[in-house]
């Protein structure tokens, strides 16, 4: 029974002590500026990709914020909100979508001429409600933007 504990113990330390071999493969992860991950890919213990030479860093297409370019006003509201956005640099809004955070229902809003459209809030809850608009330009976005009804 000895014989047999001492041969589980031996084994696991030599198991242990492969598995900390810095000569083996190790996945390595990078991270933006916020802390998301961008990157999960497997380095050797030398911080290369297994050829010797250092990995370059990673070319993320991180598209520019927009969100600044559309206005929602008033906000908050107790009835009516226009919302109006700049063509030149966002690109055509193919869809808008008015989703209550009290019930998580999602209603289409109806796209006025030109760059704006309104919602009518005041037959609905007061609470907090999301405007999803849905962009289509170069890399089709999602833009989201928070709306309070008094």
């Amino acid at each position: 029974m000895k014989k047999s504990f001492l041969f589980v113990v031996a084994m696991s330390c030599f198991h242990y002590m492969q598995a900390q071999n810095p000569t083996e493969t190790k996945l390595k992860f990078t991270y933006d500026a916020s802390g998301n991950q961008t990157l999960r890919d497997l380095a050797s213990a030398d911080g290369g990709g297994g050829d010797g030479l250092p990995d370059e860093p990673p070319v993320v297409d991180t598209p520019e914020p927009i969100s600044h370019l559309i206005y929602v006003s008033p906000n908050p509201t107790d009835g009516k909100v226009n919302i109006r956005w700049d063509l030149r640099h966002i690109g055509r809004v193919t869809r808008i979508e008015l989703i209550s955070m009290i019930n998580s229902q999602r209603e289409e809003v109806t796209i006025g001429p030109g760059n704006s459209a309104s919602i009518d809030l005041s037959l609905k809850p007061s609470g907090l409600y999301v405007v999803s608009f849905h962009i289509s330009s170069k890399t089709n976005r999602v833009v989201q933007k928070k709306i309070i009804r008094l």
